[in-house]
């Protein structure tokens, strides 16, 4: 990961208290614990506890083979958290290749949550085996002393960022900041007297139960300000029934557990921002419906994320907006030249899918002004119509026809409900066939003479590598389409290539008739399959050698593993005597 835009230091906070910053968004009330493009997840105040109290506590002669693994994985976690928030120079990873790839710290989250989990297990079984004399009482109660005092320090910090909000949001702020806060106190406590009193499985169920609660508690749920107060009373219950597990009374326990597990369930029922209440996000929308039935194959975009690209693919709609991040060089050099208008602004590294900046109106304001995305069309029509773009999603109010010179140049208003539906007319199929064919010697010379005036792409295309030539035409429809499988059927009158709207990548595998065939990149960014005439059958699928090599290193891995486990069986003297290798547990005493 790069080094652009730290996450700020207010932040730091909801590492331990994820419900801190729960406000209501602009768009609806809902939490938004606290901007995920800066963390991209939390560990939890338990966690840290664990595993500060495992490198800190026992003597360090307990558990020698945790120890390793305990300060491996707490570093991990500790060098990303000071990365993320921009401390150097353990920001400075961000310059080395491979670790510049993105520039957002939430695709960190997944990596540093990980080893804090993976640190945590291991502080807590070097607790587990350690003698609790008055020493290692005393550093115990030290270190939740401190972890405290931290979280107390960035509380203050963040409650002092939360200053401009309180007179309007004090509602959402006290149940979440506050209430976290005071929560992780109480957590803290809770999980040091009972390392202290407690062994085996009564201490798994405390440390269990702490968990759950921390990690239902911040649980994004859209509730209003007075179910978000209410959302506290299966917390207090939660608490006081590992505090009754902590004391011995398992009875008391279990009916406050089982309290706490009832009105935990029957909030979102009875909240007028429950479950019931919400959209389903994978309910089709009528406009959605409509192109299923109409679209097939063929693609579409919109303006401003009124379909976003990633909700398009949950219905099987192709959407030529993407994540940049994910795609080619030469794709990111298609949409520059062949679609796009306007410079690209540092962040559309990542995206093209509008303004992510601005959220999308539900209606455009009537405007004598032409949208910037009917400017992208007029100006670059022939790459949308080149990529299969054929329907065009637009919010209420935007005509995509005010500069229409001429009938021929309207886009057709095909749906006209709750959004805008235009349909271009010049739009190729996914799949075609071409009769003529020139050669390139890179993808920027194919591309550049694929999208110039007098060039014919029906009829015509750009091979790199290839020499110059002449076929047939024909038909090809597409039969089968999956994301890493395909089936087209085609009937030529003679030889001829066969181009596919979708783009080139180096692992995909094509055969015609069962005999492999080699994928050419056309236009500087497509594939294409040349075939003899005659109907044949088409099938690519995408087989990178990166991913056999992948499944052959992970399976010698297992195969390893298993062996060194079973060799260390052979050679262990205490196997089948019934010994422990490990120290046996100690009695704990009351703390």
């Amino acid at each position: 990961m790069g080094i652009r835009d730290p996450a700020p230091g207010f932040l730091a906070v909801q590492i331990f208290v994820p419900s801190f910053y729960e406000l209501p968004t602009a768009l609806r009330i809902r939490p938004d614990n606290g901007t995920w493009d800066l963390l991209g997840g939390y560990a939890g105040v338990l966690t840290v506890f664990l595993s500060a109290a495992g490198l800190l506590v026992p003597p360090w002669r307990v558990r020698p083979p945790m120890r390793g693994p305990l300060i491996f994985f707490s570093a991990v976690t500790a060098w990303l958290l000071l990365k993320n928030f921009g401390v150097p120079p353990f920001d400075w990873i961000g310059y080395l290749p491979l670790f510049d790839r993105v520039w957002t710290p939430r695709w960190g989250g997944p990596t540093w949550c990980f080893a804090s989990a993976v640190a945590s297990a291991f502080g807590l079984q070097r607790l587990i085996e350690t003698d609790l004399t008055r020493v290692t009482r005393a550093r115990l109660a030290i270190v939740a002393a401190g972890v405290l005092l931290l979280v107390g320090v960035l509380g203050g910090i963040g409650f002092e960022a939360l200053a401009p909000l309180q007179s309007t949001h004090w509602s959402f702020i006290w149940p979440g900041a506050l209430a976290g806060l005071l929560l992780a106190f109480v957590m803290v406590g809770l999980a040091a007297v009972a390392i202290g009193r407690c062994s085996g499985i009564a201490l798994a169920f405390v440390l269990l139960a702490l968990l759950l609660i921390e990690r239902w508690l911040p649980i994004p749920r859209g509730y209003g300000p007075i179910f978000q107060a209410v959302r506290l009373v299966p917390v207090v219950l939660g608490l006081a029934a590992a505090t009754l597990m902590v004391l011995g009374r398992w009875v008391g326990a279990r009916a406050l557990a089982i309290l706490a597990i009832a009105v935990a369930l029957a909030l979102d029922p009875i909240s007028p921002r429950g479950l019931p209440d919400r959209t389903d996000p994978a309910a089709a929308p009528p406009a959605v419906q409509f192109l299923l039935e109409r679209a097939g194959h063929d693609r579409l975009m919109g303006d401003r994320s009124v379909l976003a690209p990633n909700y398009a693919s949950v219905f099987g709609l192709y959407d030529v907006r993407h994540v940049d991040a994910l795609a080619v060089e030469w794709f990111h050099s298609y949409v520059t030249t062949a679609l796009e208008t306007r410079p690209r602004r540092w962040w559309h590294t990542l995206w093209f899918i509008g303004d992510p900046d601005r959220p999308a109106p539900q209606s455009a304001p009537a405007s004598t002004d032409v949208s910037p995305l009917e400017e992208d069309l007029r100006a670059r029509l022939r790459g949308y119509s080149l990529a299969g773009v054929r329907y065009i999603v637009a919010p209420r109010g935007m005509d995509l026809n005010r500069s229409a010179a001429s009938e021929s140049d309207r886009f057709p208003l095909i749906y006209d409900r709750e959004v805008l539906v235009y349909e271009n007319r010049s739009a190729f199929p996914r799949a075609f066939v071409v009769s003529r064919w020139e050669s390139a010697p890179d993808a920027v010379t194919a591309r550049t003479r694929a999208l110039a005036v007098e060039f014919d792409p029906r009829h015509n295309a750009v091979v790199e590598g290839k020499v110059s030539g002449s076929g047939h035409d024909g038909v090809v429809k597409i039969a089968e389409y999956g994301a890493t499988h395909l089936r087209l059927t085609a009937e030529l009158n003679g030889p001829g290539l066969i181009v596919l709207t979708d783009t080139f990548y180096p692992g995909w595998d094509a055969r015609v008739d069962g005999q492999r065939a080699h994928i050419h990149r056309v236009n500087g960014v497509f594939r294409g399959v040349f075939v003899e005439g005659g109907r044949h059958e088409i099938t690519m699928r995408f087989r990178p050698a990166s991913q056999s090599w992948g499944l052959a290193l992970s399976a010698a891995g297992l195969a390893a593993a298993i062996g060194l486990i079973a060799a260390s069986r052979r050679g262990d003297p205490d196997r089948g005597t019934g010994a422990s290798p490990f120290p046996p547990r100690m009695d704990r005493g009351k703390m």
